[in-house]
C-alpha cells in the first residue's frame, strides 16, 4: 500500500503555525479597527450636524448627553469666579481662555467665553471686563474626555490662573455642570471665540488598521526571505 507523503512546509510545522496565527491576528484587529473607524465617522458626522442646528432651549439640556449642540442661556455671570486658563493659542499668538460660570435658574454652566492675548508679560494676570447683570448668551456644548491634574486649582485667589482647562474640578469649586459652554461670537461677555474643531478620531483608527496590515506584511516578508527564498537557494 502506498502512502500518502505529506510535505513538510519551509521552517517547519511550528514556523507556519506561527506565522498563520499573526496573520489572521493582525487581519482580525485590522478589521476591527476599521469598523471603529466607520463607527466614529458616523458619530462625527452626526456631531457635525448638530452644531447647523438650531440652538436648544435650557430645559432640554442634558449633562453628558447634548454635546455639540447650540444652547440659550439666560442668566448672570459669577463675575467673582472667573478662570484664566494659561498656555492657550489663537493663529500661532499666545494667550488665555477665560471661563466664567454663569447662574440660571436651572443651574451653573461654565461658559469659556474665548481667548484674550497677552497683554503686557505672561505672568502678569490678565485684565477683561464681565457683562453685569442679566444677560442673554448662546453657546456650543461641548465635552472633554481627559481632565489632567492641575495644583493650581487649590489657589485661593480669584480669579484663578490655571495651566489646564479642567472642567470636573471647575465644576467642583463653583457647584457648575460638567459641560462647557463655547461662547459663540456677539454674544455678552465674548472675546475671541474658540474654533469648534470635532475630533477626527476615524482618520486615527484608519491609521491604525493601516498599521496592523503592514505588521501582517512585514511578517510573511520575514517568513518567506528567511525560510522559502533562503530555502530556494539552498537547493540551487
Amino acid at each position: 500500500m502506498n502512502k500518502l507523503l505529506v510535505t513538510k512546509p519551509p521552517g517547519g510545522w511550528s514556523a507556519l503555525a506561527l506565522v498563520s496565527f499573526a496573520v489572521l491576528a493582525t487581519i482580525s484587529l485590522s478589521v476591527w479597527q476599521l469598523t471603529k473607524g466607520f463607527e466614529k465617522n458616523q458619530e462625527r458626522t452626526g456631531y457635525i450636524a448638530r452644531l447647523q442646528e438650531d440652538p436648544i432651549d435650557i430645559t432640554d439640556y442634558k449633562e453628558g448627553e447634548s454635546t455639540y449642540r447650540q444652547m440659550r442661556l439666560r442668566g448672570s455671570y459669577i463675575e467673582e469666579q472667573s478662570f484664566i486658563v494659561g498656555y492657550q493659542r489663537h493663529n500661532q499668538l499666545p494667550g488665555y481662555w477665560i471661563v466664567t460660570p454663569f447662574q440660571t435658574n436651572f443651574g451653573v454652566f461654565l461658559v469659556n467665553r474665548g481667548w484674550i492675548p497677552i497683554q503686557q508679560h505672561f505672568l502678569e494676570t490678565p485684565e477683561f471686563e464681565t457683562p453685569k447683570g442679566t444677560v442673554e448668551i448662546t453657546g456650543v456644548i461641548w465635552t472633554h474626555k481627559h481632565f489632567p491634574s492641575d495644583g493650581s486649582y487649590d489657589e485661593l485667589d480669584w480669579p484663578k490662573r490655571v495651566k489646564r482647562l479642567n472642567l470636573k474640578r471647575m465644576a467642583e469649586i463653583t457647584g457648575a455642570h460638567e459641560d462647557e459652554i463655547r461662547l459663540l461670537a456677539a454674544n455678552p461677555g465674548a472675546f475671541t471665540p474658540i474654533q469648534l474643531l470635532v475630533e477626527n478620531e476615524p482618520a486615527q483608527h484608519w491609521g491604525y488598521a493601516f498599521q496592523w496590515l503592514l505588521i501582517g506584511g512585514m511578517v510573511v516578508s520575514v517568513y518567506w526571505f528567511f525560510y522559502i527564498r533562503k530555502g530556494e537557494e539552498g537547493t540551487t
